[in-house]
């Protein structure tokens, strides 16, 4: 069997990496403390996302969630 004739199927993101990935979107600098009412909150809503919508839809709603959240904190 000619093994450049394999291709290679790419593999899914593990579940944590994407989440820990997607809360660092969301909360690059960390203020949100994990084990809090706030961090739970968005740990679920991450894990939503990528329940409903897979793994690389949930990074990118989190890139979305984290342009959006700026502009409040701008405000605050």
């Amino acid at each position: 069997m000619n093994s450049e004739a394999v291709e290679m199927i790419p593999s899914q993101p593990n579940e944590d990496s994407v989440l820990a990935q997607a809360v660092k979107l969301i909360d690059p600098s960390g203020t949100i403390v994990p084990g809090s009412s706030q961090y739970s909150v968005i740990v679920e809503m991450i894990e939503s996302w990528i329940h409903q919508h897979g793994p690389y839809a949930a990074l990118e709603m989190a890139r979305k969630s984290a342009r959006h959240l700026d502009v409040w904190r701008k405000h605050l």
